[in-house]
């Protein structure tokens, strides 16, 4: 499954990503299908193994999950430390919005102001988002990353707005 993530901010900073993953460079089936191909004698032992080891819910599956998840985090919370060490204070806005066919849209907006004077604004703005991300089942490593990618473009390209502040605003909806 794939996303959107738009991003704006001042100094005309503009960020577009169409097609976005969600983290399945983590999922193993289809990388490990490919080891069931081999001749028939060797292919039918290993299809059942790689089976069995790929399968949504298997320790392997989650455990790649999870190291998807840290890596997500440390690439977040490391591009906003960045980001936040030149450009403070940054005003960050960041709404979300999953569909969904029978009910209603999943919908949550996060606003939180980083400065650099603690330094953990990484840290900060991913628990001021993590309501946001579990709400919308947004929270994964494909989401962080691309936020992640946000807040490093911002860091190259935003500029101080008339008021003198930094403001940023990431959309992301599937």
């Amino acid at each position: 499954m794939s996303f959107e993530v738009f991003a704006s901010g001042t100094g005309h900073f503009h960020f577009r990503r169409h097609g976005a993953d969600f983290g399945d460079v983590y999922s193993l089936a289809d990388a490990l299908s490919a080891v069931a191909s081999p001749p028939a004698s060797i292919g039918a032992v290993a299809e059942g193994a790689v089976t069995d080891a790929a399968s949504p819910d298997s320790p392997l599956q989650r455990l790649l999950d999870q190291m998807g998840d840290i890596a997500g985090i440390d690439l977040l919370t490391s591009a906003v430390d960045m980001t936040v060490a030149e450009k403070f204070p940054l005003h960050v806005t960041t709404t979300m919005r999953r569909s969904a066919m029978m009910w209603t849209d999943a919908t949550a907006t996060e606003t939180t102001v980083l400065d650099n004077r603690s330094g953990e604004a990484g840290r900060e703005y991913l628990m001021d988002i993590q309501r946001a991300l579990e709400a919308t089942e947004f929270i994964g490593f494909g989401v962080l990353a691309v936020i992640a990618e946000v807040f490093a473009n911002f860091g190259l390209d935003g500029r101080r707005g008339s008021d003198r502040m930094y403001r940023l605003l990431i959309q992301i909806s599937d």
